[in-house]
C-alpha cells in the first residue's frame, strides 16, 4: 500500500509541473503457453504471465518534455503471488529522461534512462536493456541524420575505473544507414566494437532490409594458455536479411541470419560474434522469440554462444476478414561449429484476431524436431501459445 501511495504522489507531481500537458499511452498483456523442453520424455510445462506498461510524457513545451515509462510485471502466475494473493506491488522504471530540442542548433537531446536498439536487435535491444546515458541527434539537409551518444551499462567501485561504457556514432540517409558501437570495460583494457551498415529497400509490394555487422574485440588477459593469461583478439561477423512480399491476398516473408562462430583452435585469436543484450526475432516460436518468449526453449543468441548460427525462416499471412488473419511459419537452424551442427526444424500455424477495439488475441501451435546438436534420439518439441494484448 505504501508503494502504491508513493507512486500516486510521484505521478501527481509529474503531472502538475507548470503549464505542462500530460500525454499517456500504454499496454496490458497476458500470455499463456503449454510446451515441452528439448529432451526425451519431457513433462508438459505451463507458463502464464501478465505485464502492464504505461508511458507518461509531460510536454512542458514544444522544445522540452519529460518521459517516465513504468512497468508492472511480468508476473508469472503461481510464482509471484501465493495461492491466496499478495498485497505487494512491484513497479519498475523502464524510462526516465528529459527530451530537449535546442531551438538554436536544431539538435535533439535525450538525457536519462532510455531505450535504443540496432535495426534487428542483433547487438542491443531497447525494450529489455534500457540504459542511463545521453543521446544527441540532428537532421541535416537531404534526409541525413547523425546521432552520437554515450551510455553506462554497469557501475563498479566509484574510486576505480571499472565501469562498462558504450559510445555511439550513427548515420542514416534515405535507404542507407550505419550504426557504430564501442564498448569498454576493465579500465579500458577490454574493448568490443560493432560496425553495422544496413539497407532498407522498398519497391511496390517488395520490402528488403539487409544488415551486415562486424564485431571486433580486444581483451587483455582474456584467455588461459599453458597456465598463463594471454591477450585475446576477436573478429566476428553477422549478416541478416529480412524480406517481405505482398502477393495479394497472401503476405510472404523470409528471414535469414548467418553469424560466425569459433572452432576453438586458437584461444588468443577468435571469431565469435558477440552481442550485448540481443532480442533477434526470426518469426518462430520454439527456435525464436514469438508470441510467448517463455516458450522459446530452442532460442539462441545470434552468435549461438560461440558456435555460430545459420537460420532460414519462411512466413506467411492470409487475411480471412478485417478481424482475423491466419499465419504460418517454417524454419530450419544450423550451428557452424561443433561435431553435429543440425539444430532442427520447426512448423508453426496460428491466427491473430481483433476481439475489440485495440484488443487483440493471438494463438499459435508450434512443433519442432530438434537435431543432433542437442543430443541423440530426442522427442519432438511442441508448444501452444496465446496472447491477449490491449493497447491504449
Amino acid at each position: 500500500m505504501k508503494k502504491f501511495i508513493l507512486v500516486l504522489i510521484v505521478l501527481t507531481v509529474f503531472a502538475t509541473l507548470v503549464h505542462a500537458e500530460l500525454l499517456t499511452r500504454g499496454e496490458l498483456r497476458t500470455r499463456m503457453a503449454l510446451y515441452y523442453d528439448i529432451g526425451e520424455d519431457m513433462p508438459t510445462k505451463s507458463y502464464t504471465d501478465t505485464r502492464f506498461q504505461m508511458i507518461f510524457e509531460n510536454a512542458i513545451s514544444e522544445q522540452l518534455s519529460a518521459v517516465w515509462k513504468v512497468q508492472v510485471g511480468d508476473y508469472i502466475w503461481g510464482s509471484d503471488f501465493p495461492v491466496y494473493g499478495n498485497n505487494g506491488i512491484d513497479i519498475k522504471t523502464q524510462n526516465l529522461y528529459l527530451a530537449f530540442l535546442c531551438p538554436v542548433t536544431g539538435m535533439n537531446a535525450k538525457i536519462g534512462i532510455q531505450e535504443w536498439s540496432d535495426p534487428r536487435s542483433l547487438v542491443l535491444n531497447d525494450t529489455f536493456a534500457p540504459f542511463a546515458g545521453i543521446m544527441l541527434n540532428k537532421e541535416f539537409g537531404d534526409g541525413i541524420m547523425v546521432e552520437v551518444g554515450t551510455a553506462k551499462l554497469d557501475k563498479h567501485n566509484i574510486a576505480k575505473d571499472k565501469d562498462w561504457d558504450l559510445f555511439f556514432l550513427n548515420f542514416e540517409m534515405d535507404m542507407f544507414g550505419i550504426n557504430n558501437i564501442i564498448g569498454r570495460w576493465n579500465t579500458g583494457k577490454s574493448i568490443d566494437a560493432w560496425i553495422m551498415p544496413f539497407l532498407n529497400y522498398e519497391m511496390n509490394d517488395l520490402y528488403l532490409h539487409l544488415l551486415a555487422a562486424y564485431n571486433y574485440g580486444s581483451y587483455e588477459e582474456g584467455a588461459i594458455v599453458d597456465g598463463e593469461m594471454e591477450d585475446v583478439t576477436n573478429g566476428g561477423f553477422a549478416v541478416s536479411l529480412n524480406a517481405k512480399y505482398n502477393l495479394e491476398p497472401v503476405h510472404l516473408g523470409l528471414d535469414f541470419l548467418f553469424a560466425s562462430g569459433d572452432d576453438g583452435e586458437d584461444p588468443t585469436s577468435t571469431s565469435y560474434f558477440n552481442s550485448i543484450i540481443p532480442f533477434y526475432e526470426n518469426g518462430l516460436e520454439i527456435f525464436g522469440k514469438g508470441v510467448h518468449s517463455g516458450a522459446s526453449v530452442g532460442d539462441v543468441p545470434p552468435g549461438n554462444n560461440g558456435d555460430g548460427l545459420m537460420s532460414i525462416v519462411l512466413t506467411g499471412a492470409y487475411p480471412m476478414s478485417e478481424k482475423m488473419t491466419l499465419k504460418g511459419a517454417f524454419g530450419l537452424l544450423n550451428a557452424l561449429e561443433g561435431d553435429d551442427t543440425d539444430m532442427g526444424i520447426e512448423f508453426d500455424l496460428g491466427m491473430s484476431y481483433m476481439l475489440y477495439e485495440n484488443l487483440s488475441f493471438d494463438l499459435v501451435g508450434a512443433m519442432a524436431m530438434p537435431g543432433k546438436y542437442y543430443g541423440e534420439d530426442l522427442d519432438n518439441t511442441m508448444a501452444l501459445v496465446s496472447k491477449f494484448m490491449y493497447r491504449f
